[in-house]
């Protein structure tokens, strides 16, 4: 079995194997629905990013094969393809951004928070923490129609800035301003501006 089975027992490797190919398959999951499901992401960037997510849930998958399958041979092959996995993941990410964060969009940006659009059919506002990898989103506090969209002034987002530590002033096409206030814990509006087809739909 090796020296690095005399620590633990074979009970314990196989408990904490589980656990490991648990944690990777919650981040894969997390990852993935990030990506289909952009208007539900309220988890931290570094596992709501599909790629960042495989090469961690991959690399969970693979700490857990090298402590718990006992034939040397089969670890290393486990190990090799986990790690031509994590290469080719690695590769697609840095030539193609995926998931919601390839099409963000920085509207406005305070001390602590910035509002950022994601999807490229419409502007759908969102409150980001500032955290970097462990940045959060929260829910939608506005919507507005496509820049390109041939509607009214009053659904066109011209501009938009902090006016405050939890309020967000939007002007539209109109000229005319619209505060939105947000909470700072949760990151979402008990009234948001609805100024598209609805509201995360």
């Amino acid at each position: 079995m090796g020296a690095r089975r005399t620590r633990y027992s074979d009970r314990q490797l196989k408990l904490i194997a589980v656990t490991l190919v648990a944690l990777g398959t919650l981040v894969l999951v997390v990852g993935v629905g990030a990506a289909f499901f952009p208007e539900h992401d309220v988890y931290p960037r570094m596992i709501a990013h599909p790629v960042g997510a495989t090469v961690l849930g991959l690399a969970l998958y693979g700490y857990a094969g090298a402590i718990y399958v006992p034939r040397p041979q089969l670890r290393v092959m486990i190990q090799v393809l986990l790690s031509f996995g994590l290469a080719i993941v690695a590769c697609v990410g840095w030539v193609s951004p995926l998931g919601p964060y390839a099409n963000r969009s920085l509207l406005a940006t305070s001390a602590h928070f910035d509002a950022v659009s994601y999807r490229p059919d419409r502007v759908e506002v969102r409150i980001e923490t500032h955290g970097g990898l462990l940045s959060r989103d929260g829910a939608v506090v506005a919507c507005f129609e496509s820049p390109e969209a041939t509607t009214a002034p009053a659904y066109l987002l011209d501009k938009a800035r902090f006016v405050g530590d939890d309020t967000v002033e939007f002007t539209t096409k109109d000229g005319e301003p619209h505060d939105v206030t947000f909470d700072p814990g949760t990151l979402s509006s008990p009234t948001p501006l609805d100024r598209c087809s609805g509201i995360g739909a």
